[in-house]
């Protein structure tokens, strides 16, 4: 009597387990469908291997030209404000002449050293 309930018990468990598993596989195909379907609303082809996204020509010109833009706007900036002056000027005074500011105020001189000091404890 005592093996049978447990043999009972052993085949209970192993029933239960595998109808377990496939209610877990029946509720994770049923979510990949209906991510499928949501996704194939919206114009995207799922297939077993890839997925493909609509993309207009329109809106790829459109990215590209901004990306151009900000990209030139960057070089623009980094161009400007890696100099201080301009032609004769910028070659003819060091980098501590421009810090020192010789056509400069006290306080301003006072101010950019300030910075600079800053800025070299920093690093």
């Amino acid at each position: 009597m005592h093996k049978s309930i447990d043999l009972l018990f052993t085949v209970a468990f192993v029933v239960g387990s595998v109808l377990l598993v496939a209610l877990l596989v029946r509720k994770c195909s049923a979510a990949v469908d209906a991510t499928k379907c949501s996704l194939e609303k919206r114009g995207w082809k799922v297939s077993s291997h890839s997925l493909s996204v609509p993309a207009s020509k329109r809106a790829t010109l459109l990215n590209r030209e901004r990306y151009l833009d900000a990209t030139q706007r960057g070089l623009s900036k980094a161009a400007h404000a890696s100099t201080f002056g301009t032609g004769s000027e910028l070659h003819s005074r060091t980098s501590a002449d421009r810090l020192r500011g010789s056509d400069i105020s006290g306080e301003e001189r006072k101010h950019r050293l300030h910075l600079f000091k800053r800025h070299r404890n920093m690093d």
